[in-house]
């Protein structure tokens, strides 16, 4: 705004947000429009964002506009087969089988974890300083269970899913994989971490373009040393892994969360840390990699603990949530709970900072 424009296009500006940040976003960008007479298009897969900053609305599909008008009138009167089946996915919740919590061993505890990082001495004589970053967590993921972690940008959330994963030390506390710890200083051994995976948030930074699919899904092997598949039984595995996701042996599809999926799921893990896995997606492929995760979780007993700052997508797919902030967990329980009756303040802020497409709609209608 530098140059004092007369339009800004706004390419996804709040996609990798977390909501109080997409929020203040948000209110700047409609100031812009209302104060300073700046027009503004706004690209986004948001149907919710889009309902609360736009007075009209164009929705494309293969590069057509197959249907426009004011934000209200196009929203409650959908006509386009496309634009309602956008809407439907926009709170489309995959069905789950709620997982029988055995009491056994979980599949991850997480017991008053503390990562501190070192900052520089003020003077010479000074003593050592540290940022705490995770500041005492405990939490638990029984087998079968989908466990959400939110929080604001910075609260914490993938320090502490690095110190799981054994790639950062941890300074105090302890967190066991199925039973079997990891060395605060030293990491994991090969055998606990073939017990979990990891889908990160740009699945597309964490392959090697050069190499075929089956080479990437089949990574995970070398977890298993002289255990892993060779020949015919290789080759049977990664098929396994690639049909499970939805995509044919042999077929080079251009969808590269399945493929993170399918290397997390080859080694046969207890537990996938996913590290705002969705994030990027519109609301149409959301709602079915949503479905595809909510049916390998209940088919092969899978565990999740679902990183995300998409407070729709954690409800969707979690049966419990943990509420997290300055690097403590501030609130936690069975997740329809949480989001229906917040007792924390900072949970009903986060909750409240979230646009909602039915009331931005309200909202837009009250003071028409």
């Amino acid at each position: 705004i530098a140059a004092g424009p007369k339009l800004i296009i706004a390419d996804e500006p709040t996609t990798a947000l977390d909501v109080t940040t997409q929020a203040q976003v948000l209110r700047l960008l409609k100031r812009l429009v209302d104060e300073d007479q700046i027009g503004l298009v706004l690209i986004t897969h948001d149907l919710a964002v889009v309902a609360g900053v736009a007075d009209k609305i164009a929705i494309m599909r293969a590069g057509e506009v197959v249907e426009a008008g004011p934000t209200v009138e196009l929203f409650r009167d959908l006509k386009h087969p496309y634009s309602q089946a956008l809407f439907e996915a926009s709170s489309h919740q995959p069905p789950r089988i709620p997982p029988a919590v055995s009491g056994g061993t979980p599949v991850l505890a997480v017991d008053n974890v503390v990562r501190d990082y070192p900052l520089p001495r003020k003077s010479l004589f000074a003593p050592p300083l540290a940022f705490r970053a995770v500041d005492h967590v405990t939490l638990r993921v029984e087998r079968g269970e989908n466990v959400g972690l939110v929080g604001e940008s910075g609260c914490g959330k993938s320090t502490l899913a690095r110190a799981i994963m054994a790639l950062e030390p941890t300074q105090g506390g302890a967190i066991t994989i199925d039973g079997s710890a990891i060395d605060p200083r030293h990491g994991a051994s090969f055998e606990t971490r073939r017990k979990m995976q990891v889908v990160f948030q740009d699945p597309y930074g964490s392959f090697n373009p050069r190499q075929r699919v089956d080479t990437l899904v089949s990574e995970p092997f070398h977890l298993l040393k002289s255990a892993a598949p060779q020949g015919a039984e290789r080759e049977r595995r990664i098929a396994r892994a690639l049909e499970e996701v939805g995509l044919p042996a042999g077929e080079l599809v251009d969808v590269f969360l399945r493929i993170a999926i399918a290397r997390a799921l080859i080694i046969e893990p207890s537990l996938i840390i996913l590290d705002e896995a969705v994030s990027a997606l519109d609301v149409s492929i959301r709602a079915q990699i949503l479905d595809l995760l909510a049916d390998l979780s209940d088919r092969l007993q899978l565990s999740y603990l679902f990183i995300s700052h998409d407070l729709h997508v954690v409800r969707a797919i979690t049966d419990r949530v943990l509420v997290m902030r300055a690097g403590k967990i501030v609130e936690e329980g069975p997740t329809e709970d949480v989001f229906a009756n917040p007792k924390h303040a900072y949970t009903q802020e986060l909750l409240a900072a979230t646009p909602n497409l039915e009331r931005a709609l309200r909202e837009r209608e009250a003071i028409a």
